[in-house]
């Protein structure tokens, strides 16, 4: 953690030269969608393979979802005080001037239900369907994605300062948004060759893993894999789970860091360096609670990322331990 100025590209360039010198070299990184992050890795990691956030896009969905609900709700809110005024007028001309306001907030509230609905259900599509990890290949995921920023397309006339701004993101970052897939898709393409046998066959494994072994939606799309890898079907199974449990989509980790240090980031909240180098030393000391990976079970980040146990705490300090001769 360290304040800076700015966050230009040449500023995380620096930055990361810095940790770069205390051994930072990863094969692979998870950035979101700020432009001077991804060229500050290209400065500094040239050769760096670069996976896009799927957090942040789900995000952006949900908030419009989230947001849709709220303008359903008022309308809602809006058309049952209306009826609520009709039934207790009495004047004509009072009658006709709430019967006016009705169609009007009938209308409101059609376009608004639907509105919602619409964006609930490609959230729900693009969260369960596109970006998991276990699903359909490359190919189809990208048509599917077509087919939601379309449908936003559709209804972007409704709202277009909240819609067309994720419509966009959709349709501009497609490629980068669904890399994960492609990672995998490379992946299982290799094993394919190794097996000898299509690769449609390993994503049907693979679409297979999102539903429960315990449930007849599991057998009846492993079927007919499974009458053509035949005896090695089970071995094949675990390998592609083994590979796609390898496969990194979002910054879960960093979004949780985010979470806990943003309350320091405020501009209206002076912090100094000194006392974000202890909340950094504190977070980089703290063990796992708990990880899906067993390699992170009782460490540290810092030894996660360094692949060697702590020093002792008076070293971590800058203090000399002082050691008895033998």
């Amino acid at each position: 953690l360290k304040k800076t100025i700015n966050r230009t590209a040449i500023t995380w360039e620096n930055e990361l030269k810095t940790i770069i010198q205390k051994g930072y070299r990863p094969d692979s990184v998870i950035l979101d969608g700020l432009s001077s992050l991804h060229a500050g890795h290209k400065l500094a990691l040239d050769d760096i393979h670069i996976i896009y956030d799927t957090f942040h896009i789900l995000q952006d969905m949900n908030d419009l979802k989230r947001f849709t609900n709220y303008r359903k709700q008022s309308t809602t809110t809006n058309l049952n005080a209306i009826n609520t005024k009709l039934d207790k007028a009495k004047q004509p001309i009072k009658i006709k001037n709430l019967k006016k306001q009705r169609k009007v907030a009938i209308a409101d509230h059609q376009s608004a239900k639907y509105v919602y609905e619409t964006i609930a259900t490609l959230s729900s599509w693009l969260q369960h369907d596109l970006l998991v990890v276990a699903g359909h290949d490359y190919a189809t995921r990208k048509m599917l994605l077509k087919f939601i920023s379309d449908s936003l397309l559709d209804i972007e006339e409704y709202m277009p300062h909240r819609i067309k701004p994720v419509r966009k993101t959709l349709e501009n970052k497609a490629d980068k948004i669904l890399g994960f897939v492609k990672t995998l898709e490379d992946e299982l393409a290799i094993y394919a060759n190794e097996l000898n046998c299509d690769i449609y066959w390993l994503w049907q494994i693979c679409y297979a893993q999102r539903f429960s072994k315990d449930k007849s939606n599991y057998y009846q799309h492993i079927a007919k894999a499974k009458s053509r890898l035949k005896n090695n079907f089970y071995h094949i199974e675990q390998s592609i789970i083994a590979t796609m449990n390898e496969i990194e989509k979002d910054s879960s980790v960093v979004e949780n860091l985010n979470g806990r240090v943003r309350r320091f980031l405020r501009n209206h909240i002076h912090v100094s360096q000194e006392i974000l180098e202890l909340f950094r030393f504190i977070i980089n000391s703290s063990v796992f609670d708990r990880s899906r990976c067993a390699h992170r079970h009782g460490k540290s980040p810092s030894e996660v990322l360094n692949d060697r146990p702590h020093q002792y705490w008076l070293e971590l300090l800058g203090y000399k331990l002082f050691k008895q001769a033998a």
